[in-house]
């Protein structure tokens, strides 16, 4: 048995047909033009006429360019498929947009649609996707349409976004009250380029920002300034504390010390840190290590014991020269010789003269060594005695780093710039 039915004699006469789909998922992302061009194709493909865009373009009131529009962007949206048929002429294929979303073959045999891409319906159909929809849902207060539903998929499958990470960030727009899709689809778009994967990533990097935002309004008003920082100044104060390794309550003691500046600037205050940081690299201690003297103030303190350690050196020789006059002599002719030896060397004479005043100099040290103790004076009475022989009195040792007794002189030096009024 066979059926039929009378067709309509006029297409005027029938009725075209415009799935629910279209109408909530499509319509919203289109514009007027392209719904008018839509909407007309439709009726021609389903009489299967053959219409020129010339006709359409006169029928529609809108020019052949818009009408190359229209298909684009219906193509490029999933709700048409551009053919050429065998005789080179283009063919408009309307989808199925039922079959497309839901069907048996969307799990991986559709082409994309509106905000989706091949896979994201086999994404859809994981349990914990699933289970995150309904969350997502729950916090939203109301039912994701397709279109949503389509979107949030290709975060997984285009971005790698896992279920946990979308829901922290469908509850971190809610707080600010955003619930537009496009702005959650931002946030997890950044959180996943940054590696957050678990919802414990997410708590700590909002953490961080939120510490390191509310180091930036301190900053901003301890210098009394009541905007927002620019980006050179949040790099600038990244730097301090995270590169540098300053703590907030050290950086407060920087900005401090702009008080009576007319001008304070974020420049002044790296040019006070990166000092510090000098500093601290150079003492071998820690950037927020509480140091009771500046290294410049400890260098002055080693410049002292050095011209306090030379002076006394001095005092000691005249005192030897007044009362053991051949001394005098001896120093005078070591002086003598050493001048000559240094001559012989430099124009390359005799070696034999050359070890005759070597041997001549090493004979008076004897003689001047027996002086000394003859009359009662240690040998080296009247060399520098430095109160570090190591280093003697510079802070350097021979490797070229601080020697050992750093820290002593740092205490010593504490108390010597306060006997002696100094700025620390």
């Amino acid at each position: 048995m066979k059926f039929s039915r009378e067709k309509t004699k006029s297409i005027y006469l029938a009725d075209t047909r415009l799935d629910n789909l279209f109408i909530s998922e499509y319509m919203p992302i289109a514009s007027g033009d392209h719904l008018k061009v839509y909407i007309y194709g439709q009726m021609c493909a389903e009489h299967e006429l053959e219409i020129s865009d010339k006709i359409i373009a006169s029928q529609l009131g809108i020019s052949e360019e818009k009408i190359d529009e229209a298909w684009e962007f219906w193509e490029s949206a999933g709700a048409v498929r551009k053919l050429v048929n065998e005789r080179g002429e283009t063919v408009i294929d309307f989808l199925n947009l039922k079959e497309m979303f839901y069907g048996d073959n969307a799990s991986g045999e559709r082409e994309d649609g509106p905000g989706g891409c091949e896979d994201t319906e086999s994404v859809m159909e994981d349990k914990a996707v699933s289970e995150m929809y309904e969350k997502v849902e729950s916090a939203l207060g109301r039912s994701l349409s397709g279109q949503e539903l389509q979107e949030i998929a290709g975060w997984i499958s285009d971005t790698g976004a896992s279920p946990a990470v979308i829901l922290a960030a469908v509850r971190y727009s809610l707080e600010r009250k955003k619930d537009s899709i496009r702005y959650i689809g931002k946030i997890v778009e950044s959180w996943t380029k940054s590696g957050l994967v678990t919802e414990e990533d997410v708590n700590d990097y909002l953490s961080d920002n939120d510490r390191r935002h509310g180091r930036y309004r301190d900053v901003m008003n301890l210098l009394g300034l009541s905007r927002n920082p620019t980006r050179f100044e949040t790099d600038m104060m990244d730097r301090w504390f995270d590169d540098y390794g300053f703590s907030m309550e050290k950086i407060r003691e920087a900005c401090a010390k702009t008080t009576g500046i007319s001008n304070p600037n974020f420049n002044y205050i790296d040019k006070i840190v990166r000092a510090w940081k000098e500093e601290a690299a150079e003492a071998g201690t820690d950037v927020n290590e509480k140091t009771p003297v500046t290294m410049t103030v400890l260098n002055r303190y080693y410049d002292y014991l050095r011209e306090k350690a030379e002076k006394e050196a001095e005092d000691r020789l005249r005192e030897v020269y007044s009362k053991i006059p051949e001394i005098k002599k001896i120093d005078d002719e070591i002086s003598s010789i050493g001048v000559r030896l240094s001559k012989a060397l430099a124009l390359r004479e005799s070696k034999e003269d050359s070890k005759a005043m070597r041997a001549k100099m090493d004979t008076l040290r004897e003689d001047r060594a027996y002086l000394l103790a003859e009359n009662d004076f240690d040998i080296d009475y009247t060399e520098i005695r430095y109160a570090c022989p190591k280093c003697s009195d510079t802070g350097i040792n021979e490797m070229g780093g601080r020697c050992q007794c750093m820290q002593r002189r740092i205490r010593e030096a504490e108390v010597w710039q306060k006997e002696n009024g100094l700025e620390n």
